[in-house]
């Protein structure tokens, strides 16, 4: 563990780059295997399920004396359009995945710095350390330990976040053949459209993510104390930074545990 590694860590946006690989892992492998599995096992169960509640209603209305043709139809074009979702639903999973990725490829390819410190700064951080004395670098080494300790434990907590993530939009996709023939029976107001909803919230997650790690990079490099050059001394940085910087990381994981519920909140469920 050496002094470079602790400031690419801290200062440069290394704590981030598990992260982002996880929320952009590419899923094609998986959705291959999902695949068969959806088509062999969970449509036909879906399916059955669908005629289960058309006959169900059918039975229902036949017994009012208002019933006529009109009825029928009218529940024989809800049957043809929940068999189409359920029959296309895993196209549909993979294209709101496609776009919560989507999302976050974009925040990516924005520039925006996930370190909160330019490549010009940390190359300078670098030059600092290295032109150090040498009685003076464990001492820097001490200053840096702590923050990067808990910067790896931080790392350990979100990425096992995302991981929940990922494993949860490939079992939501796995069952949702079960929960798609209920908006045959309630629509847009049913658990099976409130379903659909929830699997689009866990893949928007990602992006509100990658939103709070950028604004803890940003808030992170702000209590830098930087000279009329806009450059900072790593020898200068008060202890009080890598404090607020530990404080910082512990309130990124904190928002990131409650990121499913503000991608809830986005979503509207």
């Amino acid at each position: 563990m050496g002094i470079d590694t602790m400031i690419d860590t801290i200062f440069g946006g290394k704590l981030f780059d598990g992260i982002v690989g996880i929320l952009t892992h590419n899923t094609d492998a998986i959705w291959l295997t999902l695949a068969t599995l959806y088509k062999s096992t969970m449509i036909p169960i879906g399916s059955a399920l669908l005629v289960l509640y058309f006959l169900i209603e059918l039975m229902e209305q036949t017994t009012h004396d208002n019933f006529n043709i009109e009825h029928f139809f009218r529940m024989f074009i809800k049957l043809l359009l929940g068999s189409l979702l359920i029959n296309n639903g895993l196209v549909i999973l993979q294209d709101l995945q496609a776009f919560g990725n989507s999302i976050c490829n974009s925040m990516i390819d924005s520039k925006i710095s996930l370190g909160g410190l330019s490549p010009e700064a940390l190359a300078v951080f670098h030059a600092q350390a290295d032109s150090l004395a040498w009685y003076k670098a464990p001492l820097l080494w001490v200053q840096l330990a702590i923050p990067f300790l808990m910067d790896f434990v931080i790392q350990i907590l979100v990425q096992v976040i995302c991981y929940s993530r990922l494993i949860e939009i490939v079992v939501r996709a796995m069952f949702a053949p079960l929960a798609l023939p209920d908006v045959f029976a309630e629509g847009t107001r049913g658990g099976g459209f409130k379903y659909l909803k929830k699997y689009f919230a866990t893949c928007l997650q990602g992006a509100i993510i990658l939103g709070i790690c950028i604004a803890m990079a940003t808030l992170s490099a702000s209590y830098l104390p930087i000279d009329t050059n806009g450059l900072s001394d790593i020898n200068k940085i008060p202890y009080t930074y890598y404090l607020q910087t530990v404080t910082l990381g512990f309130a990124t994981a904190s928002l990131v545990m409650k990121s499913k519920e503000w991608a809830n909140d986005v979503v509207g469920v």
